[in-house]
């Protein structure tokens, strides 16, 4: 209609000027012309006396003009249609991811109260959810069943996914356990984070044969949690070609003493604290996972459990006395510390320290001293040492505790560095 409207004024100067050309022989037509049609040329065919003004092609030009802005426009608007088709789309997906989240959240939350009610599945995850996650290569094997390496097909993001299998109702407890706990610390910075949890009764082994089970009556447990691009502790302490290992120590600890933390802040007890089960994402943070072996205490409670990797666990556990669980953890904090910044395993140089013949001396002190001043000489880790003889205490009635930790200058000075 806009168009219409402007080409009829224009037609009608057309005519209006075609008059006074013809008529009075004006000899400002140009200027007229210029004044009133700007983008129109002043050639000779509009300002001769003589020659008249070709009508019929300037309503053609007009008309061609009107045409061309007529399919611009529309080309515009079909531009604007695909854009906001792409918005829309993009914002669906958006909030389905949301909502996505928020449902999720929703059953974590409730398997803390019921932990039965967790989803099940009638096949193989792998074959079941085959149109979501695609399966990689295996990370890690324990005794119960596998950590493998997935990419969810629509965002392409990577998770690990742990598969448990056991025909055995303690550790079907024991894993639950895991899962609850893990689900009590998926907000802690410092924590392998939890997405989403499935069972399938009655396994009998997945469509690949690694994992078999003796019984028809078999339970398999499917966690997907957060996927670490930079593996385990381990391979960092052990990795002689990491060149940025001096800068990245000094962060790591900070971030494990503050994973320990989120544990004992939330009655959660470890009891498997090692560098295998320190992991370490992207950038080089700390995510404290595999929770297997983990238990809930009320502090001043004591606990009579050996559990633990032998290299790692404390006096209490060895001579199998009831012991303050979290000062047990926390021994086990001073080893992994002392591997991270030696390099070198804390019962190097030991007869068989662990064993059931060993040498009481192994936790003496007097021998942690002894050991602490050959291998952490240098100056720049006096702090460090005094921390770890204050964790590394043969009696958990001695050892150090968070207050303890925290008053540290060694603590200190990585808080002032590191804390955001």
């Amino acid at each position: 209609m806009k168009i219409l409207v402007v080409r009829g004024i224009k037609i009608f100067f057309l005519l209006f000027f075609s008059y006074i050309n013809k008529n009075l022989s004006c000899d400002c037509c140009d200027e007229c012309w210029e004044k009133f049609f700007p983008d129109k040329k002043t050639s000779s065919k509009y300002s001769d006396k003589n020659k008249k003004l070709d009508i019929p092609s300037i309503i053609e030009e007009e008309k061609e003009e009107g045409e061309n802005q007529g399919e611009k426009e529309e080309g515009n608007e079909e531009e604007n249609k695909e854009e906001n088709e792409e918005k829309n789309k993009k914002e669906e997906e958006e909030n389905k991811e949301k909502n996505e989240e928020e449902e999720n959240k929703k059953y974590l939350e409730s398997l803390l109260k019921d932990i039965n009610k967790v989803k099940i599945l009638k096949d193989d995850f792998f074959i079941k959810k085959e149109d979501i996650y695609e399966r990689g290569r295996e990370l890690g094997k324990g005794g119960f069943g596998s950590v493998y390496k997935i990419q969810n097909k629509k965002n392409g993001k990577f998770f690990a996914l742990k598969q448990i299998v056991t025909e055995k109702t303690n550790i079907i407890k024991i894993t639950q356990k895991e899962i609850q706990n893990m689900i009590l610390l998926r907000n802690e910075k410092n924590i392998v984070k939890i997405f989403d949890v499935y069972r399938q009764d009655n396994f009998v082994g997945n469509f690949l044969k690694k994992i078999y089970s003796k019984k028809d009556n078999a339970v398999c447990f499917y966690i997907i949690m957060e996927f670490c691009e930079n593996g385990d502790l381990y391979d960092f302490i052990e990795n002689k070609k990491i060149f940025d290992k001096e800068n990245l120590r000094d962060k790591i600890a900070y971030q494990i003493i503050n994973a320990v933390h989120s544990c004992y802040k939330n009655n959660i007890v470890h009891r498997d604290l090692k560098p295998l089960n320190i992991f370490l994402d992207k950038d080089w943070n700390v995510k404290l996972g595999d929770f297997g072996l983990s238990g809930n205490f009320e502090y001043g409670e004591k606990d009579s459990s050996t559990d633990g990797t032998k290299r790692y666990i404390c006096y209490e556990k060895i001579k199998k006395f009831e012991h303050d669980p979290f000062k047990a953890d926390l021994y086990s904090l001073g080893v992994i510390l002392y591997e991270l910044y030696t390099e070198i395993s804390y019962s190097k140089g030991e007869h068989k320290p662990h064993s059931k013949s060993y040498k009481e001396g192994f936790y003496k002190n007097g021998n942690v001293e002894h050991k602490l001043n050959n291998n952490l000489d240098d100056e720049n880790y006096y702090n460090l040492k005094i921390l770890l003889t204050g964790l590394l205490k043969q009696l958990d009635v001695d050892r150090w505790g968070w207050k303890n930790i925290f008053e540290s200058e060694f603590y200190k000075s990585l808080d002032k560095k590191y804390k955001e």
